[in-house]
């Protein structure tokens, strides 16, 4: 009868440990890929037609960048470079800051010439679950801050609401 390991560390004098292990590694990777491309259920995704609309904010802006925003003007996405929406409603406030005062007070005030813009956009995407998707690609999420532009104007805008 054989010995389970020999001096030169084979098993039954035949294969080494190590191709043991590597050969089994191999079977459970091929399973693991069988499993999850063959095997697991797929998650249903939603159609590219379904509406979505976000609101924007663009905090601070002065007057002249409040003008450069009209309804019904295409919003671009910088990085991507795609179509993320059409502006639908503009709605602007002035801009506010808290300031404390030497009594240490905070007191809310009016920033002059500085305006908050609230765009709400229209566009279509897929929604999946509680996610949202332009373009397959672009992620709508609350409280994300991106860079984007329309035919007139750049801005950072912060996404305040998806629905």
């Amino acid at each position: 009868m054989k010995k389970l390991l020999d001096n030169r560390g084979r098993l039954f004098g035949v294969i080494s440990v190590i191709d043991v292990i590597v050969i089994l590694l191999i079977l459970l990777l091929t399973a693991g890929v069988y499993l999850r491309f063959f095997v697991m259920e797929k998650t249903a995704v939603a159609t590219e037609s379904d509406p979505i609309t976000y609101e924007l904010l663009i905090a601070g802006v002065r007057d002249y960048t409040v003008n450069g925003f009209r309804e019904g003007d295409i919003v671009y996405d910088t990085v991507q470079n795609v179509n993320i929406g059409t502006i639908s409603a503009i709605r602007v406030e002035p801009n506010t800051s808290n300031t404390t005062l030497l009594d240490g007070t905070y007191v809310t005030r009016t920033v002059p010439d500085r305006y908050n813009v609230f765009l709400t956009i229209d566009t279509t995407g897929l929604i999946s679950g509680n996610r949202y998707y332009v373009n397959r690609t672009y992620g709508i999420g609350v409280n994300t801050t991106r860079s984007m532009y329309t035919k007139y104007v750049a801005f950072s805008a912060t996404v305040t609401s998806v629905g």
